[in-house]
């Protein structure tokens, strides 16, 4: 299945082929895309193309470079066409943000529909769409400002450093990745490939802009998404690895032992982390050999997360199962970095975790500790 997370259909570039090109997905692997609108005019044409086609959705919003044309008036617009009907079709408020590329509209003018679209997606509940192009800190800043990571949504054409997509990545959002990165010159972009779980990069075409090797300046569709598919799979990660012990310390030991020479670049152990002293994993991976850096709680009192690094450099990471199913802990913080060969500091967890971290002490009297009274 391939969805396309950003496209523009309703763009006069498909106006001579448009129903034939939308009826040849299905066919081609194209399941379906969301249209994004960038105009108060687009937003309707937008919407029009959803309401006739199953397999497509909507994102109403103003392009930074259309902001002169908003008001109170077209906000309301927006809202209403967000909530008139309730068919499921409008799924984002996009796309809005920042661009300085060009002098006008003047900042002030973008940065206060900026502003009041962030605060309309909160409303709505609905998950944003962001533009940023040349105007990387004054879009963090407004996003921070906004605690727009109580929103949530994509950088859409992310196109920033790795330092930049972390904070993204520690704000909950996706970052959007499309044709770009086939060209020779995506160097940086490359580097976030490599760096962000997959799972947090989402495909989009941003057609009919942005055509991907091997069609590099042509009219971009959704039919060229496997290009950018089967390019973005070369960052993909690979279980070399994988054992279910019992709670037995020795055996979980050998098995991190085996995993790294075995070539693992990032050791896993879940389960049997919490404060319990019949939990041997965090004994198990201290027999490693391995630095332990820290060993604290992502969610829940009393269930722990350690992060170790063994003699070669290759982190080593307990992880309790509340991990799976809680929506952010401490490891969807570290993870990015992990990834990126970044190596984490004590004194940069302690700052992450709920209460701060456990002690450690040789006799576990959770909760009656300084670790469990901060809970």
């Amino acid at each position: 299945m391939i969805f396309d997370t950003h496209a523009h259909y309703d763009d006069e570039a498909f106006d001579e082929d448009r129903e034939q090109l939308l009826a040849s997905f299905k066919e081609n692997g194209i399941d379906a895309f969301t249209n994004v609108a960038a105009s108060l005019s687009s937003c309707k044409t937008t919407l029009e193309l959803a309401r006739n086609h199953d397999f497509m959705y909507a994102a109403l919003g103003v392009h930074p470079s259309e902001s002169a044309e908003l008001s109170d008036e077209g906000l309301k617009d927006i809202e209403t066409w967000c909530t008139e009907r309730q068919d499921g079709k409008v799924r984002a408020i996009g796309e809005i943000g920042l661009d300085y590329y060009w002098e006008e509209p003047d900042h002030e003018t973008q940065k206060k529909w900026f502003h009041r679209q962030l605060n309309l997606a909160r409303e709505l509940k609905l998950p944003v769409i962001i533009h940023s192009r040349d105007a990387a800190k004054d879009t963090l800043d407004i996003m921070k400002e906004e605690h727009s990571g109580e929103i949530g949504g994509v950088i859409h054409c992310f196109s920033y450093g790795k330092e930049m997509a972390a904070e993204y990545l520690k704000m909950g959002f996706y970052l959007g990745i499309g044709g770009v990165l086939t060209f020779k010159n995506a160097k940086k972009l490359l580097e976030v490939a490599e760096m962000a779980p997959l799972d947090r990069l989402v495909l989009e075409t941003d057609c009919p802009y942005l055509a991907p090797v091997p069609n590099r300046g042509k009219r971009n569709s959704s039919l060229n998404l496997p290009y950018v598919a089967e390019k973005l799979a070369e960052f993909g990660a690979e279980m070399i690895f994988h054992e279910v012990y019992d709670d037995d310390a020795s055996k979980i030991t050998d098995g991190c032992r085996r995993a790294m020479e075995a070539g693992a670049d990032l050791v896993f152990c879940t389960g049997g982390m919490s404060v319990d002293p019949d939990d041997k994993t965090p004994l198990a991976i201290k027999n490693t050999g391995a630095r332990i850096v820290s060993y604290g709680a992502p969610v829940l009192p009393g269930a722990m997360f350690l992060l170790a690094y063994a003699e070669n450099g290759t982190p080593i990471v307990g992880l309790p199962g509340c991990v799976m199913y809680s929506e952010r802990t401490i490891f969807d913080l570290v993870l990015p970095r992990l990834i990126a060969d970044d190596e984490v500091t004590a004194e940069e967890l302690a700052g992450l975790g709920e209460g701060g971290l456990c002690l450690n002490c040789k006799v576990c009297t959770f909760p009656n500790c300084g670790f469990g009274k901060g809970r």
